[in-house]
């Protein structure tokens, strides 16, 4: 009896791995913007260069690194990335012309349903948080739940595997020492991550047949501003910037962290120059960080077995 059982798993474990990943489909910010919010804004924001083709940083994202690992001979051709800069979860008015709502309504009318052997990555939270709401448990619940709410919508149409990532610790940005937001953005990135979990708990119990990749990005962020030299870099809590007088940031107490309120601080070191950094600009993390949060999600990719 055990022979049969143990070759009735090995069957379901080969059934449930038999289609490799073909495609990946992206939601979030401008930590995954390939150059959305770039082409919208007519090649005017993020400034081009010093930011790096339209992405905000100085370097391809995290997601192009991964997808070059995956298909390096044609990955674009497996990319289908919906986040923009400044994007946010829908709540209140907090709603954009780019929030992951409006993401997946652009994605759902241009597809019919989920593509089951793609992989959905979902990044998104941290511009909920930098307009530093003063109800920060409700925020934090709202915005867990509208990604919740993605996610099963996803599920719903057919979607079998994701990729969710958390939202790094904001306190540890040079932006939150910059405009005085440590405590806040501390509370809010914790709360958020804690509620994040319980969710993908929930969701993975209501359904057992998907696949779920959770990504620490907060954990290994944290880590490199603490050992930056294990994991190659020199700087982990400075920017490789140089500040110039922001009016709209002076015009606000310095009390709003927006992505266009901090492009006027600009990087104006060589992009070379910013490769031992963990932060190219207030926030936003190198391409050299980007290449190791690739990294790091490859691996999980494989021991998962979606490649």
């Amino acid at each position: 009896m055990k022979y049969i059982l143990g070759f009735f798993i090995l069957s379901w474990s080969l059934i449930s791995f038999a289609n490799p990943v073909t495609q990946v489909v992206v939601f979030g910010d401008s930590l995954s913007d390939t150059g959305n919010l770039y082409e919208y804004m007519n090649h005017q924001l993020p400034m081009s260069p010093p930011y790096f083709e339209g992405r905000f940083t100085n370097g391809p994202v995290w997601i192009e690194v991964l997808l070059q690992k995956m298909y390096p001979n044609d990955y674009t051709e497996h990319l289908l990335d919906y986040a923009y800069g400044g994007a946010n979860v829908s709540i209140h008015a907090q709603d954009n012309k780019f929030s992951l709502e409006n993401q997946l309504e652009k994605y759902f009318s241009e597809h019919e349903t989920a593509n089951p052997d793609a992989l959905y990555v979902i990044w998104v939270g941290s511009n909920n948080y930098l307009d530093l709401p003063e109800d920060i448990s409700d925020t934090c619940h709202q915005v867990v739940n509208g990604i919740g709410d993605a996610l099963e919508t996803l599920i719903k149409k057919g979607a079998k595997r994701f990729v969710l990532v958390n939202v790094p610790d904001l306190s540890t940005t040079p932006a939150a020492i910059e405009f005085d937001s440590v405590n806040e953005l501390k509370r809010m990135s914790q709360t958020h991550n804690a509620l994040l979990v319980a969710k993908a708990t929930q969701l993975k119990a209501q359904y057992p047949d998907v696949q779920w990749i959770e990504f620490d990005v907060a954990d290994i962020m944290g880590d490199i501003i603490l050992h930056p030299e294990v994991h190659g870099f020199k700087d982990g809590q400075h920017t490789c910037c140089e500040y110039i007088d922001n009016p709209i940031a002076q015009a606000t107490n310095h009390k709003v962290l927006s992505v266009v309120n901090t492009m006027a601080y600009a990087p104006t070191k060589d992009n070379d120059s910013c490769y031992d950094y963990l932060f190219f600009d207030l926030y936003h993390p190198t391409a050299h960080a980007h290449q190791l949060m690739a990294e790091e999600v490859y691996k999980l990719m494989l021991e998962k077995k979606f490649m």
